[in-house]
């Protein structure tokens, strides 16, 4: 019964490669469309952002710190400053 079953997958797979190298697989590139014909502005497509930072503080040794995290990437961009 397993020989059968693999012979059955060996079959179909070398059925569809076959079909694939007979008919081929063709594809065609989508017609470029401006952002004019959608009605979107050019300038509205690309919106650059800074990076967002968070500030976190503490009270260490009895002095004030601080360490910035960096929302965007997720990780810390500094390690603790004291506050002079």
């Amino acid at each position: 019964m397993k020989k059968t079953f693999c012979r059955r997958i060996s079959r179909c797979v070398c059925t569809a490669m076959a079909a694939v190298l007979l008919f081929g697989i063709s594809a065609q590139a989508a017609p470029l469309v401006s952002p004019q014909e959608i009605g979107m502005d050019a300038a509205s497509l690309v919106e650059p952002k800074g990076e967002e930072l968070k500030y976190y503080f503490r009270i260490y040794n009895g002095k004030w710190q601080y360490r910035i995290w960096s929302v965007t990437y997720g990780r810390w961009v500094t390690d603790w400053i004291d506050f002079e």
